[in-house]
């Protein structure tokens, strides 16, 4: 078991907290949230399921060598910015000392918001206030290092879309991680109105020339309304000096329909390599122990024969068609031919007699 207890710094503690909340010129609402956001996190025990922290390592991570991104005044990435915005045309990017979002005068004008929850409140703090009642209503107990994130995020980013507004193309946002030795916490809420439509999606890019320790941790939300349609990506990158951790809570409501799809790999030594070592099989991840996040990149580079998906990652309107023709897959082996296995998560990623049933019929598929 990692000793988590390391993420109480001389940086997370609760003078710092009204330190940070002094210099964001917050309102005093916003200041109790996060007090009481930090005090869920001291109450909250650390999870002892060790299935949670395959999906990150804490070896030779020492967070007392890092600096909390808001005291930090390193470099600024505006070159990288101008770059993103001119190649990616992203809506919103964000790095370790700044944020800067561009969305289209179109999507203003139909309500739709993509900011920091502090512009918001300059514009409309009732909505603000509103949006983090949704918010805080189903999450105030629900993670005890994304209570840690929600307290100290330094950007709280909201993206809003009213009811029946549809948005045709992407919104997003990149974050680029540089070679600071930083803590990065953050929070994401994400809320779609009734009717609405939308694909978003969030980029986590680690362009570090170094192996200095970093941590970028947030906590994000996604509340789906009834008859919205929602579909997200997430993408990440990380050197394996980072460690990246997530606590996600989505709510969909009736008749909401909402798509997932992240990049998580288990490598050797995870329960997922010993399913495919099971059904003689190769492992194109093998080559680092554990659950990591993995780029879009490295899979084509890869190129895999085979995909196996757990089902319970597959909405049930889904088919191997749609995910094969998928940009991310398309141009993959497994793509071109369709070769994706699909199966019951606890039992490919776990180890039972369900386990030895998934096995032979993922071997009968590769033999057919």
């Amino acid at each position: 078991m990692p000793n988590v207890e390391l993420f109480d710094t001389e940086y997370t503690n609760m003078e710092q907290l009204v330190k940070l909340s002094q210099s964001l010129n917050e309102p005093k609402w916003l200041l109790e949230r996060r007090k009481n956001a930090y005090q869920t996190y001291q109450e909250l025990p650390y999870d002892k399921d060790n299935l949670f922290y395959k999906y990150t390592t804490f070896k030779d991570f020492n967070p007392k060598s890092l600096t909390h991104n808001w005291k930090y005044n390193g470099e600024n990435n505006y070159e990288l910015v101008k770059t993103y915005e001119q190649n990616l045309k992203p809506f919103m990017v964000e790095t370790t000392h700044s944020l800067q979002s561009s969305l289209p005068e179109d999507l203003q004008k139909q309500g739709v918001f993509f900011d920091t929850l502090h512009n918001l409140i300059k514009i409309d703090e009732v909505k603000a206030k509103n949006i983090i009642s949704m918010v805080d209503k189903s999450t105030t107990k629900f993670d005890k290092l994304g209570s840690l994130s929600r307290a100290f995020a330094v950007n709280i980013i909201v993206l809003y879309v009213p009811k029946n507004v549809i948005i045709t193309e992407f919104i997003g946002k990149i974050t680029q991680i540089n070679n600071s030795s930083t803590a990065n916490f953050g929070e994401f809420i994400a809320i779609f109105e009734d009717g609405s439509q939308a694909t978003y999606y969030n980029i986590f890019n680690d362009n570090s020339t170094n192996d200095d320790s970093k941590l970028y941790s947030i906590i994000e939300t996604v509340i789906v309304g009834d008859n919205a349609r929602v579909k997200s990506f997430q993408l990440q990158d990380f050197n394996s000096s980072a460690v990246f951790l997530l606590s996600k809570y989505s709510e969909i409501n009736r008749y909401g329909v909402y798509h997932n799809l992240s990049h998580l790999q288990g490598g050797h030594l995870s329960r997922q390599n010993s399913f495919i070592d099971l059904i003689g099989g190769e492992n194109i991840f093998n080559t680092f122990e554990g659950w990591k996040p993995v780029s879009a990149e490295a899979i084509l580079e890869l190129n895999p024969d085979y995909i196996i998906v757990p089902q319970r990652n597959v909405h049930k309107g889904i088919d191997v068609t749609k995910i094969a023709d998928n940009e991310l897959f398309k141009n993959t082996k497994a793509g071109k031919n369709k070769n994706f296995i699909f199966d019951d998560a606890m039992a490919i990623t776990g180890f039972g007699p369900r386990t030895i049933n998934s096995a032979l019929n993922a071997i009968e598929f590769i033999l057919k």
